[in-house]
């Protein structure tokens, strides 16, 4: 899901008509949809999303930062992980959503084996409270801490 301007309507001649989108902003829904596939999650958000809905309603996590749309900028991507119906602030996967924020914070500064212990926590965490075998997008960026810890990037600028 993506917030953003676009245009909207019929376009074309009278004889050869077709309804469509264009703007920068059409195709950061498809993008944010193939993206799902890489990180093992269900609904991704965009930045410009995120800051238009109330964190007590939904819990969300950054996922990643991408550029969006390309060759714009980069921007972080949000996973919806829960709605929490009465926005208490006491579901139960607001406390692993903030501990991933956390070391995204620490993997973007490039706290590489902060991050990763933070990451190996949350994954703990929700296995427990999801009862699966592994999150996906904490298991990959336990692999990213670890593929950095073991090469330090030259120039980290927090992006993959």
């Amino acid at each position: 899901v993506h917030t953003g301007r676009v245009l909207i309507g019929n376009m074309g001649y009278h004889s050869r008509m077709k309804y469509g989108c264009v703007g920068r902003n059409a195709n950061v829904p498809d993008r944010l949809e193939e993206l799902n596939k890489t990180y093992g999650t269900n609904l991704l958000i965009s930045h410009a999303t995120v800051s238009k809905i109330s964190e007590d309603v939904f819990v969300v996590r950054p996922i990643d930062y991408v550029t969006f749309p390309p060759g714009v900028r980069v921007q972080p991507i949000y996973e919806v992980m829960a709605r929490d119906r009465r926005a208490t602030g006491k579901h139960k996967l607001k406390a692993p959503a903030m501990q991933h924020r956390r070391a995204m914070r620490k993997y973007r500064d490039g706290h590489f084996q902060q991050a990763l212990e933070m990451f190996t926590e949350v994954n703990a965490q929700l296995r427990d409270v999801r009862d699966v075998e592994e999150d996906p997008p904490s298991a990959l960026m336990i692999q990213r801490c670890r593929a950095c810890i073991e090469r330090q990037p030259e120039r980290w600028t927090g992006v993959w």
